[in-house]
């Protein structure tokens, strides 16, 4: 019987990097666990740049953790085969869109302990909103032994009953381990950054606020070119709806497409965006934020 107890975390959706990454170094750093990163076959696919593949490899480098490529979820069992410890992905549940993750836990060795960590601000299963909710429906399922809510549980309205006595509140993982912490903006801070999240159910469920979006954005950007100002855009991690669409931005508009953790949020003169976990990286830098 092993009693090494290895950490071993799931990326299959792109945005599971940001809220795995600190989670990675508090197991490996502090719990001095031995760590390994489970990538899935679609997670390359998804990474059409492959910048995101580079944030794994090297976090893996600088912890000394071993990086294994899935295709399926029984070549992850035969990853898992034979270890104990705790299994974290920041994306499982009974969804489609979780499913990589979800029969991954559903079949891991008895040996670990599985748990499904809250990956933004609203999320399926924790706290949805309406468009969340007329897409997936109430009933959301976990395959996790414990669900890592961000905030308490009575405002974490979508956990079901029968999930309800899974939940541990850790708060975002951006706070924990290698938490990003406020730092000082690099310059005078001048241009503001507005993040957008074209690509979610909450923009096209209920109506067609796409295009919505897209005008006011555009008349945003007219206003401060009026004054000489430029703009920032943050597209989200894995919509990257205006490059997938091809629409042209404004002059004024610069683009930040790193990973949260790279980026001085303080450097810029206000924050804009959808309730996501952006917004406490706006807050903890201090900046003006709306949601």
């Amino acid at each position: 019987m092993p009693t090494e107890r290895h950490a071993i975390f799931l990326a299959d959706l792109l945005q599971d990097v940001n809220i795995l990454r600190p989670l990675i170094w508090l197991a490996r750093r502090d719990l001095q666990m031995p760590v390994e990163i489970l990538m899935s076959a679609k997670f390359v696919v998804r990474d059409t740049t492959g910048a995101w593949r580079q944030e794994l490899e090297t976090l893996a480098q600088e912890l000394d953790a071993r990086m294994h490529l899935f295709a399926t979820e029984f070549e992850a069992y035969g990853l898992l085969e034979g270890k104990v410890g705790i299994l974290v992905s920041a994306s499982e549940t009974d969804q489609s869109a979780h499913e990589v993750n979800h029969n991954v836990f559903r079949i891991a060795p008895s040996g670990f302990l599985r748990i499904t960590v809250q990956h933004g601000f609203e999320c399926i299963g924790f706290l949805p909103n309406r468009e969340h909710i007329r897409a997936h429906g109430r009933n959301i399922k976990f395959a996790a032994d414990v669900i890592c809510g961000w905030s308490e549980a009575n405002t974490l309205t979508a956990v079901s009953a029968s999930e309800r006595s899974k939940l541990f509140i850790s708060g975002p993982p951006l706070l924990l381990g290698m938490a990003q912490l406020p730092r000082a903006a690099a310059h005078a801070p001048r241009d503001g950054m507005v993040c957008e999240n074209l690509h979610s159910v909450r923009m096209r469920v209920s109506g067609n606020f796409q295009m919505s979006y897209m005008s006011t954005f555009f008349a945003f950007c007219e206003a401060l070119d009026a004054e000489g100002n430029r703009v920032t855009l943050r597209p989200h991690p894995a919509g990257q709806y205006f490059q997938k669409n091809a629409i042209a931005l404004p002059g004024n508009v610069d683009l930040e497409n790193r990973p949260a953790y790279l980026v001085n949020f303080a450097d810029y003169a206000f924050g804009i965006s959808a309730p996501s976990s952006v917004i406490i990286d706006m807050l903890l830098a201090g900046i003006p934020t709306a949601i």
